[in-house]
C-alpha cells in the first residue's frame, strides 16, 4: 500500500519520485512511464499488463507507447 488516503499516497509518490530522480507528474503519468519502461525492457505487453493489473492487452497498449528508439534497436542487426 502506498498510502492510507489519496493525500498520503500522493505524498508518498512524490517522495519516491524524488528519491528515484524522476519528476513527479501525478500517479497516472507514473503508470504510463512504468508501462512504457517495462515493455521497452522486456518486449512483453503481457508482463506489463500483469504488472499494471490490466485484464486486457489493449488497455496496456495505451500505457505502453512504443518508442521509435525501441524499434530501431530491435532492427539494428538486420
Amino acid at each position: 500500500m502506498i498510502g492510507a488516503t489519496q493525500t498520503a499516497a500522493r505524498q508518498r509518490l512524490r517522495l519516491l519520485a524524488k528519491k528515484a530522480g524522476v519528476t513527479y507528474r501525478g500517479w497516472h503519468a507514473l503508470r504510463h512511464y512504468a508501462g512504457t519502461r517495462l515493455v521497452a525492457q522486456t518486449g512483453s505487453l503481457e508482463h506489463a499488463a500483469r504488472h499494471l493489473g490490466h485484464s486486457s492487452i489493449e488497455t496496456t497498449r495505451v500505457y505502453a507507447k512504443w518508442s521509435d528508439q525501441t524499434l530501431n534497436d530491435a532492427l539494428a542487426g538486420w
